[in-house]
């Protein structure tokens, strides 16, 4: 394991609300490792039709719902 992720995990098992990183209040675990995974390490979900690569599902949901060209 990386030390990018170590912190991610450490943080997980002392989950209090908030980003490690940056002072961010989260509602769950699994809405900071998702924030840490986006914002401070720079992961991004890659459409597997044209490969562009977006943010969030959401994001990911709205491209899929139009064309692609």
């Amino acid at each position: 394991m990386d030390a990018g992720n170590n912190d991610t995990h450490t943080h997980v098992l002392d989950f209090n609300g908030f980003c490690n990183l940056c002072d961010k209040h989260m509602r769950s675990t699994k809405a900071v490792v998702g924030h840490q995974n986006i914002v401070h390490q720079g992961a991004k979900i890659k459409c597997t039709v044209c490969g562009r690569r977006f943010d969030n599902k959401a994001e990911l949901s709205d491209h899929m719902d139009r064309p692609h060209r």
